[in-house]
């Protein structure tokens, strides 16, 4: 592999309607490395809305907001090209993406592994079209790194076997410092098969976010002792309405409250209000 960072150039036009290449974004791509240094990735271009809007450059100032703040693995509106260098011996975690993936592999073999058991070695040149299915990546070379340039775009609710597949992770975005950045990214990664998995798992990751942590210690000064700090964030927007203040500043909720909330955590949306969440 060649040391020289790749370019990215970008076309656009001048004002008398010539076709130029755009000189406001520097043709070198940040690198956002992923915790540990095993692996870092690239946002190439990022756009929102269908079809694209290309008129006074509607596209490139986007391009420069989700440069300055890096998106999260899928972008709700729009499309994503960015490039994933593996380190050799690297395996990402298994998971999936509510979207579908068309990329190339540039440089090296890796092998894209399913949640079957299903495995293909992809090597320079070939082709992938990832449909929202669970899968991780392996670089099994000791000494070859693996360059792989991916396409982004979201996919409608998936249905797989009768049942609705819900993910959560793809509202986080890349936010804050470089630490933060690639604690998020890898948050986004964490595969949400069931809501059980989600209250075990995300409690203990969201509390690495300074802003989720003071969400769950404003759930907690409410005094509800028996609120799942997991389901708490999901839900403590929409349910505010149920707490009661007593005289001494004590919260209560009803029984009925509580098994109405049980009822609706199901499918209400990830909290809006911290920063390193997205609706």
């Amino acid at each position: 592999m060649s040391t020289q960072p790749a370019q990215r150039y970008i076309t656009t036009h001048n004002s008398t309607g010539a076709s130029v290449f755009d000189t406001t974004i520097p043709t070198t791509v940040p690198e956002i490395e992923f915790p540990g240094g095993q692996a870092t990735l690239t946002v190439d271009y990022a756009t929102e809305g269908f079809p694209t809007s290309l008129s006074d450059n509607r596209d490139i100032e986007i391009y420069k907001k989700h440069l300055a703040t890096p998106p999260g693995i899928v972008l709700e509106n729009g499309t994503v090209m960015r490039r994933v260098a593996l380190k050799p011996g690297w395996t990402s975690p298994m998971y999936r993406t509510m979207s579908i993936d068309i990329g190339v592999i540039v440089d090296g073999s890796v092998e894209l592994v399913l949640d079957s058991g299903e495995s293909r070695l992809l090597n320079r040149g070939d082709v992938f079209v990832q449909r929202a299915t669970m899968h991780k990546w392996r670089n099994a070379s000791s000494t070859e790194p693996v360059t792989i340039l991916g396409f982004i775009q979201p996919c409608a609710p998936l249905e797989v076997a009768g049942k609705l597949n819900k993910y959560v992770f793809r509202r986080f975005r890349l936010s804050g410092t470089q630490t933060s950045r690639t604690q998020s990214f890898m948050l986004a990664l964490s595969p949400y098969n069931t809501e059980t998995q989600v209250t075990q798992d995300l409690e203990r990751k969201l509390l690495e976010c300074d802003a989720v942590s003071a969400t769950f210690r404003r759930i907690q000064n409410l005094g509800q002792k028996d609120v799942d700090p997991g389901l708490g964030v999901c839900h403590a927007a929409e349910s505010s309405s149920r707490y009661h203040k007593q005289r001494g500043g004590r919260w209560f909720r009803s029984r009925t409250s509580e098994r109405e909330e049980r009822r609706e955590v199901s499918h209400l949306p990830i909290a809006t209000g911290t920063k390193g969440v997205q609706r």
